[in-house]
């Protein structure tokens, strides 16, 4: 619950250069660094609108803010690292996405990228450990190239009925193969 928000947020106090970020030190504290956000399940219109309530709760002025964020929506466009079959690969398309991400990247003011959630920037099965690696490293190689801070929310098994006591904040709540946690 709240993954979307957060990466919103981050983003927010990243393009304010907030002197911290939920209690932790900002590195670009002082200058205003952009974020690169590509939100597979929610409409431009969705993140405008939590982009402008964050910015209101907290008094901060979006014109501030909106040149430093650049927000794609899944509903526009459908990005894919990975493509899944028996095992997962990289097709000619996957890379042309993988290429324009990193082209957006490199842009030295781009300090971090946002893939939201895991399970919809590829095809391959979420719960092989050998598709998942492979995914995973795609990843690693994305924020390596680009030299970002890359967030990618995942989503997460229901809790037990009874309580939610050891699910919070419990890397092994993630939906999927355990290569993703690793």
């Amino acid at each position: 619950v709240g993954k979307s928000q957060f990466v919103l947020s981050v983003a927010v106090l990243l393009a304010l250069g907030a002197p911290t970020i939920f209690g932790f030190t900002n590195t670009f504290a002082g200058q205003p660094k952009k974020s690169i956000i590509y939100n597979a399940e929610d409409s431009m219109q969705e993140m405008s609108k939590r982009v402008y309530a964050f910015c209101d709760f907290h008094r901060y002025d979006p014109a501030r803010v909106l040149p430093y964020l650049s927000l794609t929506s899944g509903k526009d466009f459908s990005l894919s690292i990975a493509t899944g079959g028996s095992i997962v690969q990289r097709t000619e398309t996957d890379d042309q996405h993988i290429g324009y991400l990193v082209s957006a990247a490199l842009d030295p003011e781009v300090v971090m990228v946002s893939l939201d959630p895991l399970s919809k920037v590829h095809t391959g099965n979420p719960n092989d450990n050998r598709d998942m690696n492979i995914v995973m490293s795609v990843l690693s190689w994305i924020a390596a190239r680009a030299d970002v801070a890359l967030i990618v929310p995942a989503h997460t098994s229901k809790p037990g009925l009874a309580s939610s006591t050891g699910y919070a904040g419990n890397v092994n709540s993630i939906l999927g193969a355990t290569a993703v946690a690793d």
